[in-house]
């Protein structure tokens, strides 16, 4: 499975929990699914969409747990970005 494919799987069932991506899908469709999921995972503050996830148990669906098994297209910072997001969420 490819990363995109992943995201998309990614989408689709969070969709089917309640929540629509509406901002990351507008985001893919500008920049492309990896530039989109770097620019969040760059983002200083948590996203709204990975909280809403975190809430909804399924962190297994963010953005920083998917890149992790792609780090061939993510920087060795983004990787620890997305690691401390996650480390942030379940001390919670």
């Amino acid at each position: 499975m490819t990363f995109e494919e992943e995201i998309n799987n990614s989408i689709k069932e969070s969709i089917r929990l309640g929540y629509n991506p509406i901002g990351f899908k507008g985001m893919i469709t500008q920049h492309g699914v990896v530039e989109a999921s770097k620019r969040l995972i760059n983002n200083p503050k948590i996203t709204d969409g990975t909280i809403r996830l975190w809430e909804l148990k399924r962190l297994d669906l963010t953005v920083e747990t998917i890149c992790q098994k792609y780090p061939h297209l993510f920087t060795k910072d983004e990787i620890l970005r997305a690691k401390s997001t996650l480390s942030k969420l379940n001390s919670k």
